[in-house]
């Protein structure tokens, strides 16, 4: 039976190979982080194959690539995204799981009916996070001799199962990579009991004002002014639209440090598991010059967010409807 398949790493060796197999038979979307790969939409009913430019890390983004496909294949890994990066403070397997996350998320809630992963191993943490959405997942382990081959047959497989195979060895892929620009820095915390994205970032913004010498902040109808010597540095301002209580975001709207058009944004996200948030900045262009940045303010970010972590570990649980510690 025809399906419409969206591939989530579509333009990686192993996602090319799968969308040439799946599309004589199914509508498949290839997401790709490439621009200039995406081509128009396929006539409705027919198969074929088409690419949809979408960031992974972008949760409206991506449920709108996702949107109306019945089966995900979950492939995307954070190498492509932190390519474009100029500098990169986070861990493979946090950027990793941040991609699951918002596939995960958008397949809640765009009605997707399968979910087809090729795990890496047997405890890779990305497979509980998609099995948090509710949404049955089919997983490949191992890969064999053609992974796309043995992922097709789980798409087209008419009960959602799980194939386990020999190990596969990828060839590492030569691909240019696009010219790197902002800083993608992520830190992942534990989320004490009772507590959201949405208390964890305005408690960060509250820390900041009390726990950092030579910093106020003050707070006016969801924007934060973060001042040091009282010159306005960061201006920090919560995107209504993007932002609810399981993910937090906060463009980086003006200050001092900030330099370019793309000023970027800070984002706190609930993981699926719900034991976990994440505290992403993201395509923030400081106004130092870079060898200058990565020495100063790029150390002390990471500093200042060593430190709200450690002070995030001692706080207790929150009662339902409680007042933020």
């Amino acid at each position: 039976m025809p399906r419409r398949v969206a591939i989530a790493g579509g333009s990686g060796a192993i996602g090319r190979a799968l969308g040439r197999l799946l599309s004589t038979q199914h509508a498949v979307t290839a997401l790709t982080t490439d621009p200039s790969l995406a081509t128009g939409p396929l006539p409705p009913g027919q198969p074929g194959l088409r690419h949809w430019a979408t960031d992974l890390f972008s949760i409206p983004e991506t449920e709108l690539a996702l949107a109306g496909a019945d089966t995900v294949v979950f492939l995307a890994r954070a190498r492509a995204q932190a390519r474009k990066a100029r500098l990169v403070q986070a861990s493979a397997a946090d950027l990793d799981l941040l991609l699951a996350d918002s596939v995960a998320r958008a397949v809640s809630r765009t009605g997707a009916q399968r979910i087809v992963f090729f795990a890496c191993g047997e405890a890779d943490e990305r497979e509980a996070t998609l099995r948090g959405s509710g949404v049955p997942v089919a997983v490949l382990r191992g890969g064999g001799a053609d992974p796309a081959q043995a992922l097709a047959q789980l798409v087209d497989a008419q009960a959602v199962q799980d194939l386990a195979l020999p190990a596969f060895t990828a060839t590492p892929e030569q691909r240019p990579s696009p010219k790197p620009t902002g800083v993608l820095s992520v830190q992942r915390y534990g989320l004490p009991a009772g507590w959201t994205a949405r208390d964890v970032a305005l408690a960060y913004v509250d820390w900041l004002d009390t726990a950092v010498s030579l910093v106020s902040v003050e707070r006016i109808d969801g924007t934060a002014v973060i001042r040091s010597a009282g010159v306005p540095v960061l201006i920090l301002r919560e995107a209504k639209g993007r932002s609810d209580q399981t993910s937090c975001w906060l463009d980086v709207a003006d200050g001092l440090l900030v330099g370019g058009e793309a000023k970027g944004h800070f984002e706190f996200r609930q993981m699926m598991d719900g034991a976990h948030v994440m505290a992403v900045l993201r395509d923030f262009e400081p106004r130092l010059p870079w060898p200058v940045y990565r020495v100063t303010q790029a150390l002390a970010h990471a500093a200042v967010m060593k430190r709200f972590g450690r002070w995030l570990e001692r706080q207790g649980p929150k009662a339902p409807g409680a007042p933020r510690p």
